[in-house]
């Protein structure tokens, strides 16, 4: 949750670099760092989410994006050959 904003998904996470100085000023004093609960349970959703997607799936997944610009450029490759 302390980092930069990045892109998981469709979902953007993390703080602006502006909130993350001030929630390092505030821990390098000694302070604490009160975390948005709404946000944290969006992330701890997202984690989870991450978390459930088993090696199996993840094959299938990139087999259904590959597959198809394989197979585009072993046609092309076919037809230029004859």
């Amino acid at each position: 949750m302390l980092s930069e904003m990045f892109d998981a998904g469709e979902e953007t996470f993390g703080l602006s670099l502006a909130a993350l100085r001030v929630a390092s000023s505030d821990i390098q004093r000694g302070g604490k760092y009160a975390f948005d609960r709404d946000e944290l349970a969006r992330v701890m959703t997202a984690h989870a989410d991450a978390k459930s997607i088993t090696p199996r799936r993840l094959i299938l997944d990139g087999v259904r994006w590959l597959l198809p610009p394989l197979l585009l450029l072993a046609i092309v490759l076919w037809s230029l050959t004859d």
